[in-house]
């Protein structure tokens, strides 16, 4: 049997991830562990047959394809499109900032409700 086998791989861990503060877009690159972890991951995926690499354009995503493209020898193409969501007003707030500050939206996220004032706070920063 041939097919294809599409692989989802998410970037290392970020000095953000690590305060729980919420990153979106802003360009935070890999902490040390996230390095570490790009690594390990890029060893593990050599299990595969790897045809292709994309990746987001953010530093965090990019250098974490970049540990895995080093060891297949393939280039990266990069696309803003894989971007995580643009987290708008939220960026580079802590959950409890969030909490805090919008805690009627928050709540409607926690909920798994959509939540428009959110993505017109997100168009109004762009």
């Amino acid at each position: 049997m041939t097919g294809r086998r599409l692989i989802i791989w998410r970037h290392g861990q970020t000095t953000y991830n690590a305060e729980g503060r919420w990153q979106g877009q802003l360009d935070v690159p890999l902490s040390e562990l996230g390095r570490e972890q790009a690594r390990a991951g890029a060893h593990a995926l050599l299990a595969y047959d790897i045809d292709a690499i994309w990746a987001s354009d953010l530093s965090r995503a990019s250098a974490t394809a970049e540990s895995l493209a080093q060891l297949v020898d393939l280039p990266i193409a990069f696309d803003k499109r894989f971007r995580e969501i643009d987290a708008g007003s939220w960026s580079g707030m802590t959950a409890a900032e969030v909490k805090e500050q919008y805690a009627d939206m928050q709540a409607r996220v926690e909920a798994g409700r959509t939540c428009p004032a959110a993505a017109t706070a997100r168009r109004s920063l762009r």
